[in-house]
């Protein structure tokens, strides 16, 4: 069961602050969370906001992995393909394409 926001969950900024928001189904926004620090510490906070924008990701992969391993049949190029999407968001690499 999800108990979480659904929908895409990315990362804004304005005025130097990172903004996790997600867009769900019927395009509204909803406030995930901010993400902010010292000018010193950007590429940190970035990468934070980045990884925290990526869980829906991640948990969907990891949920898919544990039916995998639980025995369930999993197109593997599916699972790959979500992998490497996830870990590429969760990276800052991540786009819309592909």
């Amino acid at each position: 069961m999800i108990t979480h926001t659904e929908g895409k969950w990315e990362v804004k900024e304005s005025d130097g602050v990172l903004t996790i928001v997600c867009t769900d189904l019927n395009n509204r926004k909803y406030y995930i969370a901010d993400v902010n620090g010292d000018a010193d510490y950007e590429p940190t906070y970035r990468a934070n906001a980045n990884l925290i924008a990526s869980a829906p990701e991640l948990l969907a992969f990891a949920q898919k992995w544990v039916e995998f391993k639980n025995g369930a049949e999993i197109d593997m190029k599916e699972l790959w393909f979500m992998a490497t999407q996830a870990i590429a968001k969760a990276e800052g690499s991540h786009t819309d394409e592909g």
